[in-house]
C-alpha cells in the first residue's frame, strides 16, 4: 500500500486519531496529577470527610503551639509505604502531615529502622523502640511516642484517635527551652495516679518523685504535688530528732512564689496534725473523717461522686472558666475557709476572703441538697466546698506576685480525667496555667471513630437494588454500545 493510500485510508485516520486522543489524556492526567499533588502541598486540598474531624487540626493546637520556634521533625521508623499500609498507621500520618502542612516549622522523615538500625541508637536510650514508634524531635530534646499512645481503648477495643494531644504536646515539650518540673512528694503513703501524671507531661513538666526531707528539690521545680498522704510531714520539732523540716520546706518554696497541689481522702482519718496545721496557715481545712453524699447530682448510684457547682470570684473562678465538661469530685470531704474577713481586691474587683497577705477563694461546691456524714453518723446538709485555692501575695518591683496552694478534698480527682464528657482535665491545665504554665494543650479532646456500621436493610430495598444493578445498569450500557456498533457500522 502506498504512503498516500494509507494516509487516507479510514483505519489510519481513525486509528490515528484515537492514539493522539489516548496519548493527550495520558498526558493531561500526568499533568493534572503533578499539578494537584503541588497545590495539595502549599494549600492542603485535602478534605477531612470523618464526622469528628479526626485529621483536623482544632484552634486549642493552634493556640498552643503559637510561636513556638525551632524546626520539629516528627520521624516514623519505618519507610513512608509501609507507615501507611495499616489502618492504625494511616491515622498517625494522616495526622502527623497535617501538622506538616499547618505549621512551617514541621516537617517530616522517614527512617528505615530495619535496614539503617544505626540512625536510632541516641534514642534508645529513652528505653525500647519499636518501628511503630514516633519520634518528635528538635534540636533541644526529643520525645518518643509508642503507636498505643495515639488511640483510645475501650473494653479491649480501640474507639478513638487521641493523636492531635500526643503531637501537640510533645511539640511544646521538645520546644520549650526550660522544661519545668513537678515533683510529686513520697514516703507518706502517697498515691500517684498515672492520669495526673500522664496531664503534667502533656503539658511539658519533667515529673520526679522525691522525699523532700532527704532529697534537695530540682530548681526547675514550678509545683509540689501532695497526694493522698496516709502520715504526717515532719514540723518545726523536726530538727530536734534530727531530721529537716518538711513543712520549713514547704513554706519556703512557697515564700519563692512555687506552688502546691494538695488532694487528701475523707477515709484518712490518721493524724496529719503538721499538714493540717500548713493548710490552715493558708486559711483552708480539709474534714478528713466527714464523706459528702449529693444524689440529685451524682453520677453514680452511690451518690458519692457529685458533679460540682462553680463558684469562686477571683482564682477559684479562672480555674474553672472554658471548661465544658461537668467536673466531679467522687469521695469528697468538705472543705472549710478559716478566713472570715471578706473584701473586694483592689486590682480584679473580686470578692474573697482575706487575711494580712493571703486569700482564699473556693473553687467547686455541693448543691444544697448534699449532706455530709461523719464517722459517727451525724448528718450536716450542704452546701459544701470541696476544691478552694489560697493564694499568698507580695509586691515585686511595684508588680502583685502570686504563689499559690490549691486543696481539693479527694483522692479520685483523677479518676475523671481522660474522657471527654469531664471538666477534671481542663481544671488541671487552668490550674498549670495561673501556677506560671503558659503553653499546655487543654482543650484538645480525643475523637471518637466513625460509626462505619452498615445499617439493616429491609428485603424490598434489597431486591430494588439487586435489579438495578444486576439488570437495568447492564442493559443500558449493553444498548449503548449497539447503537455506537450500528452507528459505525454505516459510516
Amino acid at each position: 500500500m502506498k504512503i498516500k493510500q494509507l494516509l487516507n485510508s479510514r483505519k489510519f485516520k481513525y486509528g490515528s486519531v484515537a492514539v493522539v486522543f489516548s496519548a493527550l489524556f495520558i498526558l493531561v492526567v500526568i499533568v493534572a496529577n503533578l499539578i494537584f499533588t503541588a497545590l495539595d502541598e502549599k494549600f492542603n486540598l485535602k478534605y477531612d470527610m470523618t464526622d469528628q474531624g479526626v485529621f483536623t487540626l482544632t484552634d486549642a493546637t493552634r493556640d498552643a503551639l503559637e510561636g513556638t520556634e525551632g524546626e520539629v521533625i516528627i520521624k516514623f521508623l519505618q519507610p513512608i509505604d509501609k507507615v501507611g499500609s495499616d489502618d492504625l498507621g494511616k491515622y498517625i500520618k494522616e495526622c502527623a502531615e497535617s501538622y506538616a502542612r499547618e505549621f512551617d516549622n514541621v516537617r517530616i522523615e522517614y527512617i528505615d529502622m530495619g535496614r539503617y538500625p544505626a540512625q536510632i541508637n541516641k534514642y534508645r536510650e529513652s528505653g525500647a523502640i519499636l518501628s511503630t514508634s514516633v519520634i518528635v524531635e528538635s534540636s533541644l530534646r526529643y520525645k518518643v511516642i509508642p503507636i498505643e499512645n495515639f488511640f483510645v481503648a475501650s473494653q479491649n477495643m480501640i474507639v478513638g484517635f487521641n493523636g492531635e494531644m500526643r503531637f501537640t504536646s510533645a511539640i511544646l515539650q521538645v520546644t520549650n527551652p526550660v522544661q519545668p518540673v513537678v515533683t510529686f512528694t513520697k514516703n507518706h503513703g502517697e498515691t500517684v495516679a498515672p492520669t495526673m501524671v500522664e496531664v503534667f507531661t502533656n503539658a511539658g513538666y519533667i515529673v520526679e518523685q522525691k522525699d523532700i526531707s532527704r532529697e534537695p528539690l530540682n530548681p526547675e521545680t514550678k509545683i509540689i504535688v501532695i497526694s493522698n498522704p496516709t502520715t504526717d510531714f515532719f514540723g518545726l520539732n523536726a530538727a530536734k530528732e534530727g531530721n529537716v523540716s518538711e513543712i520549713e520546706i514547704l513554706n519556703e518554696f512557697m515564700n519563692n512564689f512555687g506552688h502546691v497541689m494538695v488532694f487528701m481522702s475523707p477515709d484518712n482519718i490518721s493524724s496529719l496534725t503538721e499538714l493540717d496545721e500548713f493548710l490552715a496557715l493558708y486559711g483552708i481545712k480539709v474534714n478528713r473523717g466527714s464523706k459528702i453524699k449529693d444524689m440529685g447530682a451524682a453520677v453514680s448510684s452511690d451518690g458519692y461522686a457529685a458533679v460540682s457547682e462553680y463558684t469562686g470570684q477571683m482564682f477559684g473562678k479562672s480555674l474553672h472558666k472554658d471548661i465544658k465538661g461537668r467536673t466531679v469530685m467522687y469521695n469528697a470531704a468538705p472543705i472549710d475557709i478559716l478566713f472570715t474577713d471578706r473584701e473586694t481586691d483592689e486590682e480584679t474587683g473580686a470578692f474573697v476572703y482575706k487575711y494580712d497577705n493571703i486569700y482564699v477563694d473556693p473553687v467547686l461546691a455541693t448543691t444544697g441538697q448534699a449532706v455530709s456524714a461523719d464517722q459517727n453518723g451525724n448528718e450536716i446538709k450542704g452546701p459544701f466546698y470541696t476544691m478552694a485555692i489560697s493564694s499568698k501575695f507580695r509586691y515585686e518591683d511595684n508588680i502583685k506576685k502570686y504563689s499559690h496552694l490549691l486543696v481539693a478534698s479527694t483522692d479520685y480527682f483523677s479518676n475523671f480525667i481522660g474522657s471527654n464528657s469531664y471538666g477534671n482535665e481542663k481544671l488541671l491545665y487552668n490550674a498549670m496555667n495561673i501556677m506560671g504554665q503558659e503553653k499546655t494543650p487543654d482543650g484538645i479532646e480525643y475523637k471518637l471513630f466513625d460509626n462505619t456500621t452498615l445499617e439493616k436493610i429491609s428485603q424490598s430495598a434489597v431486591s430494588a437494588w439487586s435489579w438495578v444493578l444486576i439488570c437495568i445498569i447492564p442493559l443500558l450500557v449493553s444498548f449503548a454500545g449497539v447503537a455506537v456498533w450500528l452507528v459505525r457500522r454505516h459510516r
